[in-house]
């Protein structure tokens, strides 16, 4: 009795069959090298995304951890002229940051006319912002009046 059964077995390409299989081979050596490419692209991507929630997750640690976080806060800057002492407070807490006597230069703006208040320029990177408000009382009285005469040139009338 025969039966027919299917065997692989190595069988010698026509040059039909050889040119078929070169361009497969080519197309996915192609497709090989695009998907390879593409999956660099976005492991770069992915790794960029990780290290910046890494960073952030490592601060937020420390914030919890520590129970505080740096924060811009509005302060305010005091010539206390009545004093000498130059101080920079905390507006939501009060809380004196900075206090030292003032300086020449300080002690010389008691002396000059208050000018009318404008915006504060904007501080440095890294520097606090803060705004001199002198304290009630700390600046001198209005200067005396200006005596009014004959002021100008001396000369002869008639000339000129």
């Amino acid at each position: 009795m025969k039966k027919p059964v299917l065997r692989k077995l190595p069988c010698i390409l026509t040059p039909e069959e050889l040119q078929a299989r070169g361009q497969s081979l080519a197309s996915y050596r192609m497709e090989i090298d695009r998907l390879t490419a593409e999956a660099k692209s976005l492991a770069a991507e992915y790794k960029d995304q990780l290290k910046g929630l890494g960073q952030e997750s490592k601060r937020l640690a420390k914030v919890v951890k520590d129970r505080q976080e740096t924060r811009e806060v509005r302060c305010e800057a005091v010539l206390d002229f009545k004093d000498g002492r130059f101080y920079v407070a905390r507006l939501d807490t009060g809380e004196v940051l900075e206090g030292r006597p003032l300086t020449d230069g300080e002690r010389q703006m008691a002396l000059m006319p208050t000018l009318p208040a404008s915006e504060p320029a904007p501080a440095p990177e890294g520097e606090m912002a803060v705004e001199l408000v002198p304290t009630p009382g700390s600046l001198p009285a209005d200067p005396p009046p200006v005596k009014k005469g004959k002021a100008g040139v001396k000369g002869k009338k008639g000339r000129g």
